[in-house]
């Protein structure tokens, strides 16, 4: 099914909201595609439980979703705050380069995440559509790996709610079927924040940092 490029730029920000997807996967766009318009018209409550069991899940899309951990204060007082990324170039949005500024703003294992998205490496140019927002969950499972940057810790990110430009996706987000991210961070002695591309499962999860975008403290 043929749509409109709107549509495909949702897609593709919905995919950068939450996981590096692949711009390749033309079946989650042509399912997302098809789907857009009836999830604007019907607003679908996100899924906003925890999985209740030690072990990782799967759910009906294939995908994984993380198991339950302990969140120690020490790892969890790293977040804390206003995070704001650098201007960088991210995954071609089905032929499109797109810019991202991404912000967190993180309180004690739960954040929201906007991620301004423009058509120029300066960050200045809004891209339409331009705004996804969305709010998390962390689990910090047992885990880390030396990287460049210092000895990461493990996280897993669940989604909770996400809207494309002010409209909720929660129903294209169910389409598409990706709703965890597995990743590693890290604060650098530079004081910055660095985390890896997630991964889709716990056997995905990244074992190096991503090579261009980083966080600084507001």
């Amino acid at each position: 099914m043929k749509y409109s490029f709107r549509q495909q730029a949702i897609t593709g920000l919905l995919c950068l909201a939450l996981v590096a997807c692949d711009s390749d996967d033309d079946d989650a766009t042509d399912a997302a595609g098809s789907n857009l318009e009836s999830m604007q018209e019907t607003t679908q409550d996100a899924d906003t439980g925890l999985p209740d069991s030690t072990d990782t899940n799967e759910n009906e899309a294939g995908t994984s979703s993380p198991a339950p951990a302990s969140t120690p204060a020490a790892i969890v007082s790293v977040f804390d705050g206003v995070w704001a990324s650098n201007c960088a170039q991210e995954l071609s949005v089905l032929g499109v380069s797109e810019f991202q500024q991404v912000t967190l703003e993180v309180v004690a294992d739960t954040f929201v995440r906007t991620i301004n998205s423009f058509t120029d490496s300066d960050c200045s140019v809004a891209s339409v559509p331009s705004t996804v927002v969305s709010e998390h969950s962390m689990q910090f499972p047992e885990g880390e790996v030396d990287t460049i940057r210092g000895v990461a810790s493990f996280v897993d990110i669940t989604l909770e709610t996400i809207a494309v430009d002010g409209v909720d996706a929660s129903g294209l987000q169910q389409t598409i079927g990706i709703d965890a991210e597995f990743n590693i961070f890290v604060v650098g002695d530079d004081g910055r924040l660095y985390f890896g591309v997630p991964g889709l499962s716990a056997a995905d999860r990244p074992t190096e940092l991503h090579p261009t975008v980083f966080f600084e403290a507001q």
